[in-house]
């Protein structure tokens, strides 16, 4: 009898564990290793997500029905043989043919291939298939081509550079611009025929980063390759900014991003993660080790607080770094000229950095323009208004007295006695930015009360929002957005464009805050967590979301009938 008992409760658990497992769909086996971004759409773990019978009845879902009304367009696109409960994949590659330029490709999983056929022709009349063994294929438009068999529609679409060009191959000088030159058929059928035979060591799917995060059943899945983007458009052009020193590949070598994102009840959730390799995992650890000091938090301003950044930069940890790509040589070398070291510089502060705006407007102002076509008048113009403080926590006394006297040697700080301080640009463009320090801390702001405050740690009656306080605090990294704050401030008189007023309008009722968080580092991954919190917290987000756009687009046609 136990016997049976246990027998039962390891199936049971078995069970749940392969039902809580999301399977990567076949079709992703398609998405070549050398993809440098993929994004993902998974329509039936939305469904779940967001359960579809609740939708529907949904208040909101059912006014948008009313405004919707029936749309042909709609029910042509349900019956394309398209699976609509199934995960839609988009890539992007680098195409070769370019200079710089790209392929994006889709997947798209079929449930009646005979019926995708039918919508293929009723939309493109003179639309021919080329019948192949396994598939077929036909020429959407310029530049996008499709592919097809009984279960997967490939649909590329090539995306050149508008600086590409091509050497003309009988004068081998005259040059076209890439959209004068038209796509390769012959190449782009080859090119099709590469992505229904990609071998399994070089799909995508083997990259366990990658399959971990299509496992996790998000609704939208983003997947960015950092050594494709770097090796292929951005290291030579820094070594281009560097005079010519090549750096070192680590911070790169291995890098990719993985981020999954979830519409939910009142807000839009997102993790993500970004991947190092190996060689980075002790430099990984010093930059996640500690989080900021809560000190620094308690003393800034919190009034009207509109937006907070708090970091901790590990000063271990960026010298690790600069020694690993090669620079730290090369540093030490131009600073010794001003007798300082890389090492004066980070052991100087703690790495332990703040910053919040307070009090955010826009000013409207009266200007007459000299030398104006309408003859000076006072031209109406929109000015933002904030007061802003940025903190740095000091490490070592010495170090930082070093660096200090450096600022006022080159004429960059301009003393002022009792640890004040002005920047020597105040002078050239009457910008005003107080700088106060003490022994433990170097506080910038625009508004010297607050300055005096932060160092005096006066603001600690002052009570920070809570979801700041529970989302910010407690990371190496945090950031709060008070977007009801910030919008508000917005008029949608201040020469806006009647669409950008209705977005603004309307977007002032759906968003409250945002919050960014992270920065602890295991298995070889920074981890970070955002929320994008809206006002109304009964509805999915997504529904809200679409609410606001036809709501928008209602607004838009009423003033296109009136005029």
């Amino acid at each position: 009898m136990h016997l049976r008992i246990r027998h039962c409760i390891t199936v049971c658990i078995v069970l749940l564990v392969f039902s809580s497992c999301h399977s990567v769909p076949e079709h992703a086996n398609y998405i070549p290793n050398d993809a440098v971004v993929v994004v993902s759409l998974d329509t039936k773990e939305l469904g779940k997500r967001i359960a579809w019978s609740a939708i529907t009845g949904s208040p909101l879902f059912k006014a948008m029905q009313k405004r919707a009304g029936n749309e042909t367009a709609t029910k042509d696109i349900e019956n394309a043989g398209i699976d609509a409960l199934n995960t839609f994949y988009l890539y992007i590659k680098n195409d070769k043919r370019f200079n710089n330029g790209n392929s994006v490709t889709a997947l798209v999983p079929l449930s009646d291939a005979a019926k995708w056929e039918t919508f293929v022709k009723k939309v493109v009349p003179n639309i021919s298939f080329k019948q192949l063994p396994k598939r077929k294929e036909a020429k959407l438009a310029d530049g996008m081509y499709a592919g097809w068999n009984d279960h997967l529609l490939i649909i590329m679409n090539v995306i050149p550079n508008p600086q590409d060009y091509y050497t003309n191959s009988i004068t081998d000088s005259a040059v076209v611009t890439s959209t004068d030159h038209p796509i390769d058929e012959v190449q782009v059928s080859a090119e099709m025929e590469n992505s229904f035979n990609i071998s399994k060591e070089n799909a995508l799917t083997q990259n366990i980063r990658f399959t971990k995060l299509q496992k996790e059943a998000n609704d939208i899945s983003l997947w960015i390759n950092y050594d494709q983007v770097m090796s292929q458009y951005l290291a030579s052009g820094l070594t281009n900014m560097m005079n010519g020193i090549s750096l070192s590949n680590i911070l790169w070598k291995d890098g990719a991003f993985a981020a999954g994102i979830n519409f939910q009840k009142g807000r839009i959730s997102s993790k993500m993660l970004y991947y190092t390799s190996d060689e980075m995992k002790e430099i990984g650890k010093d930059f996640s080790e500690k989080n900021l000091d809560k000190d620094m938090l308690d003393r800034l301003p919190k009034r009207n607080l509109d937006m907070l950044f708090t970091f901790h930069l590990s000063p271990k940890g960026t010298k690790s770094i600069l020694d690993k790509i090669g620079l730290l040589g090369f540093l030490n070398l131009t600073l010794s000229s001003q007798g300082l070291t890389v090492d004066d510089i980070l052991g100087a502060f703690t790495g332990d950095m703040v910053a919040t705006m307070n009090d955010f407007s826009i000013q409207k102002n009266q200007n007459v323009v000299e030398n104006d076509p309408d003859d000076g008048n006072a031209k109406t113009t929109f000015q933002p208004n904030l007061n802003f403080l940025y903190a740095l926590k000091i490490n070592n006394k010495e170090n930082f007295n070093r660096l200090l006297q450096f600022a006022i040697s080159n004429r960059i700080l301009k003393p002022l006695g009792n640890n004040i301080y002005h920047l020597y640009s105040n002078d050239i463009d009457n910008s005003y930015i107080e700088i106060i320090t003490d022994n433990n801390y170097i506080v910038f702001s625009n508004k010297a009360e607050n300055a005096t405050a932060f160092i005096a740690n006066s603001n600690k009656g002052q009570k920070i929002p809570d979801i700041a306080n529970k989302e910010v605090y407690g990371h190496p990294l945090g950031i709060y957005l008070d977007m009801q704050a910030l919008m508000q401030a917005v008029n949608p008189s201040m020469n806006l464009g009647k669409g950008d007023s209705l977005t603004m309008v309307e977007s002032k009722k759906l968003l409250q805050n945002i919050t960014f968080n992270g920065g602890k580092y295991s298995n070889n991954a920074f981890e970070y967590h955002m929320n994008i919190n809206f006002m109304n917290k009964s509805e999915n987000s997504l529904i809200q979301i679409l609410d606001m756009v036809m709501r928008i687009n209602d607004e838009s046609k009423k003033t296109v009938v009136a005029r």
